[in-house]
């Protein structure tokens, strides 16, 4: 299941969007719409998604300063930029930005862009498994650091 948010002030924009993500039958998508950077920081306390897609210029606001605060609070989230002007592609990845979309979003584009995410998400949650007193355990590959041999034993440094 891939939790996405939406951020743009464009109503059709975000129509077509949604028709976008109604059409992907294949992968399952739980999504919310902001209409401005304010309602989403309103919102953001409570909620916490896998994606987010955002416009560059939402409203008077700067969509890459919200991506800063989502950068705060959740530095594994993947952050999709749409934008109409194709100058802000180098100031978009200042922020770890994962993708780029292009308006007006193609369909094959939006599709292209959910499958590199959800292939990279599934990716992400696998666990490196390993066994210790007859004890199997599992750690995210995304929690380890390094590891460490010293002798005939291995330490798991995590974050």
């Amino acid at each position: 299941m891939l939790r996405l948010a939406v951020c743009d002030d464009n109503v059709s924009v975000v129509e077509q969007v949604e028709s976008y993500i109604e059409k992907l039958k294949e992968i399952s998508i739980i999504y919310e719409v902001y209409f401005s950077v304010e309602e989403f920081y309103s919102h953001m306390p409570e909620v916490d998604f896998d994606v987010y897609l955002l416009d560059i210029e939402i409203a008077g606001a700067s969509g890459i300063q919200l991506a800063e605060q989502i950068r705060q609070t959740n530095q594994y989230a993947l952050i999709i930029f749409m934008t109409s002007y194709p100058k802000y592609v180098t100031e978009v990845f200042d922020v770890n930005t994962f993708d780029f979309l292009l308006k007006p979003v193609t369909f094959e584009n939006f599709k292209k862009v959910i499958y590199k995410v959800s292939d990279y998400i599934s990716a992400s949650k696998m666990n490196f498994v390993f066994m210790h007193n007859k004890n199997q355990y599992a750690v995210p590959y995304q929690n380890i650091i390094y590891i460490e041999k010293i002798k005939r034993k291995a330490y798991i440094h995590t974050n």
